[in-house]
């Protein structure tokens, strides 16, 4: 960031870094929304707080309409609602202007709902490598070799697709790829793929009579 220069001009000089681009992936306005900027653009950045230099330096990076992004925990630094903003814009990116994204993560449910590969690191070490589904559902996943399971309370992850939200009780209606239905007390984004968690411990049986 140049902090001699306002929130909208360091925008700008980003976005003129793309005049060999052929293609734009997403436009000033797109980003500025998304990234809830309008109200800054006039702002000295020496003037912001470190989350909104944050956004602004990710605006940049979009505006200079890369061939590859690499984000490093880019919603730690959001709200609820800016992070739906955010994830969305990357979705579409990815899905209709096919950018790839290095996406580095702790959240699970944000590599759930972005990523298509997974790589597991452990102290600087790749200890998997595979699609997403395979790092979740299989056993031999280090996602499934864990304290759970060493306990003996096994579990099964669902993938899940969101159909509906009820803001009034704050529900969301997932359908599962088997078609089953589940409700789920947390708020999603319609269409989101997630990936449901039911541990051995919370499930009990009745005979129908």
């Amino acid at each position: 960031l140049f902090p001699n220069l306002s929130v909208e001009n360091n925008l700008i000089f980003s976005q003129k870094r793309n005049c060999y681009q052929k293609t734009t992936l997403v436009s000033f306005e797109e980003v500025v929304n998304c990234l809830s900027l309008s109200h800054l653009l006039n702002n000295q950045v020496s003037n912001l707080s470190g989350g909104e230099k944050k956004r602004v330096a990710l605006a940049q990076s979009l505006l200079c309409q890369p061939e590859l992004l690499l984000l490093d925990e880019p919603l730690s630094f959001l709200d609820t609602d800016n992070k739906n903003k955010l994830l969305m814009l990357l979705e579409y990116l990815m899905e209709s202007r096919q950018l790839t994204i290095v996406y580095v993560s702790h959240n699970l449910q944000e590599l759930c709902r972005l990523c298509e590969k997974l790589i597991i690191l452990e102290k600087g070490i790749g200890i998997f490598s595979g699609k997403m589904e395979d790092a979740l559902l299989h056993k031999e996943s280090p996602l499934f070799r864990n304290e759970e399971l060493r306990r003996n309370n096994p579990f099964v992850n669902i993938k899940a697709k969101v159909i509906s939200y009820d803001a009034d009780y704050g529900v969301s209606e997932l359908l599962s790829e088997n078609g089953q239905n589940y409700s789920v007390l947390a708020e999603y984004t319609i269409d989101e793929i997630v990936y449901l968690k039911i541990e051995a411990q919370n499930v009990s049986l009745q005979n129908a009579e």
